[in-house]
């Protein structure tokens, strides 16, 4: 036996309660995932821009490249810091060191004028940590950190 009251209250709150679940889904965890694959497809693409900006770049040019580069970052540590527990664990099921990318891209940002080396080293934490294409060779790497530990060794003595 079926009252019409019964049909006509699930018929209204499965579906509000459907709804609102599915806002909750749709707001508080697909929406930072998709924030999270926006930046890093932004992220990538302003290194590939800023590969070439550095000690003898035109201040202007250095400025709006440490301006891109520290904007990314806030936005992925607002990210980060917004998103509720369980969005965060996902981010590192999925692989993805938010906050060590912030901290690396931060730091390549501070090191555009570095001739060092230390900037391909940051740019590949920053890839490591999104899990982006590499843009430099292992070899590279392997030499850049090799020559920079040789650096420091001569400074000791």
């Amino acid at each position: 036996m079926h009252s019409w009251f019964l049909d006509r209250t699930l018929g209204v709150l499965v579906p509000v309660t459907l709804g609102g679940v599915g806002w909750f889904v749709t707001h508080w965890v697909a929406n930072p995932l998709l924030a999270v694959n926006r930046l890093r497809t932004a992220v990538h693409e302003e290194l590939f821009r800023t590969a070439n900006v550095g000690a003898t770049a035109e201040p202007d040019e250095l400025k709006r490249a440490q301006a891109a580069l520290r904007g990314l970052a806030a936005q992925l540590s607002a990210v980060n810091a917004s998103a509720l527990t369980p969005v965060r664990w996902s981010f590192s099921l999925l692989r993805l060191h938010i906050q060590l990318a912030v901290i690396a891209l931060t730091a390549f940002s501070n090191s555009l004028l570095d001739r060092e080396g230390h900037r391909a080293l940051f740019k590949r934490r920053v890839e490591d940590a999104l899990r982006l294409p590499r843009t430099d060779t292992d070899e590279y790497i392997k030499g850049i950190e090799k020559s920079l530990r040789a650096g420091r060794s001569e400074a000791i003595d």
